[in-house]
């Protein structure tokens, strides 16, 4: 039981999908209201740090949620506010690695 199928964000500012062969961005809902996020990424600076935002839904309901990211060879922190905005808050805007991401908590 999988729930709904991923979804392509709207991406902010300068941020793109890495492109081939890597996978794009996405985010869906499972089957137990677990939102899950995947995607390899990168923007033109670190100077737009909003990557993408969550639709209503998909969005923490109690407080901005970090997960830790690979980004450009090196450890990364990617805030989830409960707005649904994706900011990349230290690391690097050559890529970040979105894979892993979720959370249960959505509104």
């Amino acid at each position: 039981l999988r729930g709904e199928a991923w979804t392509a964000p709207t991406f902010l500012s300068s941020w793109v999908n890495y492109g081939a062969p890597y996978v794009q961005a996405g985010f869906y809902k499972d089957a137990w209201d677990r939102v899950h996020i995947r995607g390899l990424v990168k923007g033109e600076s670190t100077a737009t740090p909003s990557i993408f935002t969550l639709p209503v839904g998909y969005r923490p309901l109690t407080g901005t949620h970090i997960f830790i990211a690979i980004s450009n060879d090196a450890f990364g922190r990617i805030d989830i506010s409960t707005g649904g905005t994706l900011s990349l808050v230290i690391g690097s805007s050559v890529f970040v690695n979105l894979n892993g991401i979720s959370f249960r908590e959505a509104q």
